[in-house]
Formats: structure tokens, sequence, C-alpha cells
């Protein structure tokens, strides 16, 4: 196992590096960073998105929001919403009043062309290593993704994590799971 500590990078070269890493087009698990909020989902009984906002007396705001049941293919945040992309329509999250529209795509399977900026590839690497993403909020956190093979062969484990800067206990887990990965079989 090894430890990539990237804390002086630009993010863009950051995520840059993190979609090199990618396996597997897989949902659940992406996330993607707005200005003073990161947002991420996922899908164990239900489909959710779930939002973190930095908040000025550096406290962190949790809302969750349900979503439809459908494959993510690409997310991005803007200033002031959240862009799913699935299969046949774009969902779009307003990270304030928490409503969700769907507007269908011209043809099913045309997914949107946008900027890869979202960290979902972590989500599927084959190999185990860590990333540390500085979040460009007021009050710097930090984003710790982190794989490691388990004892099961053709499986990892992905935990992602929010620190605080300077502090070395996480202020949260955002996920801890298990996920299979191709093995050469």
């Amino acid at each position: 196992m090894h430890e990539i500590f990237l804390m002086n990078v630009p993010m863009r070269a950051v995520l840059l590096l993190l979609i090199t890493v990618a396996a597997r087009a897989d949902s659940d698990g992406y996330y993607c960073v707005g200005g003073s909020y990161l947002a991420y989902e996922l899908r164990d009984d239900r489909h959710v998105l779930v939002i973190l906002r930095a908040e000025p007396d550096q406290s962190i705001q949790e809302r969750t929001i349900a979503l439809p049941d459908f494959q993510v293919h690409a997310m991005r945040c803007g200033n002031g919403t959240v862009d799913l992309a699935g299969w046949d329509a774009v969902h779009t999250v307003d990270v304030t009043t928490l409503g969700v529209t769907r507007t269908p795509l011209p043809r099913p399977g045309d997914i949107p062309a946008w900027t890869n900026t979202n960290l979902a590839q972590w989500s599927g690497a084959r190999s185990s290593g860590s990333g540390m993403v500085e979040l460009p909020w007021t009050v710097p956190h930090l984003l710790k993704i982190h794989i490691e093979s388990t004892p099961r062969p053709c499986v990892r484990r992905l935990t992602t994590r929010l620190y605080r800067s300077g502090t070395t206990r996480p202020v949260k887990t955002l996920v801890e799971r298990d996920f299979r990965t191709e093995c050469g079989e």
C-alpha cells in the first residue's frame, strides 16, 4: 500500500490525476465540489445525493436528497446546483431548495460531455493508494480517499473521509465499503 499526499497541487491537476486512475464507470460514490459544498451520490437501500455545506461558523451542514433510481454516468457541481446525468435524462438538484428536476436527453445514451471533474473514478480504481484533495472552501477542509486491498481476492475497500485542515480526526466518513475489481480471471 502506498500513500499519495497532494496538498499544494492545484485542484484541477489532482482531479486529472484521479481521472487517469479510472477503471470502471459505475455510480455509487460520484463526487463533485462546488464553491462551499461537496456533493456525493450513493445507493444502498435507496438512491440519494448527500450535500455537505461548509458554513461560516466552521460547521458542516448535511442534507440528503432522495433521487430516482437511475445509473449515474456523469456528475457536475455548479453554482448552487448539482447535475447528475443518467442514460436518458439529466437530474438537477438545487442545493438551496433541494428540489430535483428531470430534463430528458434528446437521445437516450447521448450523455453530456461535461468536463470530468468528479472523483468517482476512485470507487473503481484497480490499485491501492490514497489521495488527499483540498476543498476550495473558506474554512479549509481535505477529502481523503483511500483504497486498500482486502484479504479477499478481487475485492478492494474504499474509504472516503472529510477532515478539517490541520486535524487528524475526521469530521465525517462519507463512504466505507468493499467493491469488486477485475483481477484477470
